[in-house]
């Protein structure tokens, strides 16, 4: 799958949910899109949502406007093929003449370089018939596809937005409504999906907030500006996942064969995905401390903290996973998955952690701690282990009663 493909026919820019409100986004965009054509580009792809959240007006595209035109300037000869996000409706034929001065349409079907692409402008447009002729036909929408939009030809790629997913994670590439569907990220808006300690805690209940320890992970995505350089011929079409303000790869290329067999391919390819393993020398070390929930609050933690693990492919995240004995019984008291660190910009970490707070671990029996590393497919690596005690505040403060009195008895005697 990730043979060297022919020399391109086609060098395309995707990027996505540009949520642009501020002098800042338009330097920013303005960057990434001359990062783009670094790379040659004939068309860049702009997956919707090119304002944020309260931007209104009929001159909320000129920021887009102003950055597109300054690095690719009328009569360049790069296409603009830009869709619209639920962000960018509300009199959007007005705002796109102003910007653009040119006619909206909901629906439109533009070539470049013998490559054809449907523009679905409304965030969940229906896409109609698909005009491919023996080579990929994408597709361009800002919704993500659903069985509600039926099965398109093998020959389409679909390439859409909204989810703000990192494309350090490799489901971004994926088979779906039968064809190759790609996730265009967030160039502005990057976020973590849920599910893991250190996702994003935002639109969490209060109270969930109260056993939420670790740090957001989303404090990494400030920086990083997440795009893709596409190249297409004949064949089938070559992904590289960049971050567009370093140049830094996000990730290995991604060569898909042009039609089912692209289809297949990336069907394959979890089984293929090779699991994390832990260095041979590697431990896992259980400290205990005081710390803050993500609500603020003060209490006791303990901090599970393994080195990273990178080879024969870097974790994408890790369980870990407490358990302690009962009678004859193993019972779980809790897992947690993490992400690893890196998620938005790979980094280099040694170690990596997990923290859990007092109230969630059982008292005054032996833990046992397993931290294992695993692909975003879900295939797992060895797991480390190591072992833990917890003090009950009954215990903690007789401990320390049973201590402070021998410490006065032997200063007495000395």
């Amino acid at each position: 799958m990730r043979s060297k493909a022919p020399e391109p026919i086609l060098t395309l820019g995707i990027i996505g949910d540009l949520h642009m409100g501020t002098p800042g986004d338009e330097v920013a965009v303005r960057q990434s899109l001359a990062a783009l054509r670094e790379h040659g580009v004939a068309a860049v792809v702009v997956c919707g949502d090119i304002v944020g959240d309260g931007v209104t007006g009929t001159d909320r595209f000129r920021p887009f406007a102003r950055a597109w035109n300054a690095v690719f300037p009328a009569g360049c000869g790069v296409e603009r093929l830009v869709v619209l996000g639920e962000r960018d409706l509300a009199g959007e034929g007005e705002a796109w003449r102003t910007a653009f001065g040119e006619e909206y349409a909901p629906r439109e079907v533009k070539e470049v370089d013998g490559f054809r692409f449907v523009l679905c402008r409304e965030p969940d447009g229906a896409i109609g018939g698909v005009p491919c002729d023996g080579r990929p036909c994408f597709v361009v929408r800002h919704f993500p596809l659903t069985e509600a939009d039926g099965k398109l030809p093998p020959d389409a790629i679909a390439v859409t937005g909204h989810t703000c997913a990192p494309l350090t994670d490799p489901r971004t590439i994926r088979p779906n409504c039968g064809c190759v569907t790609v996730d265009a990220s967030s160039l502005l808006h990057l976020r973590a999906p849920g599910g893991r300690e250190n996702a994003l805690a935002g639109g969490l209940p209060p109270e969930a907030a109260e056993w939420r320890h670790m740090p957001d992970i989303s404090r990494e995505a400030g920086k990083a500006r997440h795009g893709m350089v596409v190249r297409a011929n004949s064949c089938g079409v070559t992904f590289s996942r960049l971050d567009l303000a370093t140049g830094r790869a996000l990730g290995e290329d991604v060569f898909v064969p042009h039609g089912a067999e692209g289809v297949s391919a990336l069907e394959c390819r979890a089984a293929a995905c090779p699991a994390p393993e832990f260095p041979e020398d590697a431990e896992v070390f259980v400290e205990e401390g005081t710390g803050k929930t993500m609500a603020g609050k003060i209490e006791r933690q303990l901090t599970v903290r393994f080195p990273t693990a990178r080879a024969p492919s870097r974790a994408f995240d890790y369980s870990v996973t407490v358990r302690y004995a009962e009678t004859d019984l193993i019972k779980t008291a809790v897992e947690k998955r993490v992400y690893a660190y890196g998620l938005f910009s790979p980094e280099d970490e040694a170690m990596a952690s997990c923290v859990f707070g007092f109230d969630e671990l059982p008292w005054d029996v032996e833990l046992d701690f397993e931290v294992v590393p695993r692909t975003a497919f879900g295939g797992a690596g060895k797991p480390l282990c190591a072992k833990g005690y917890i003090e009950s505040p009954e215990a903690r403060a007789k401990r320390l009663k049973k201590e402070r009195k021998a410490a006065l008895e032997k200063a007495v005697r000395t």
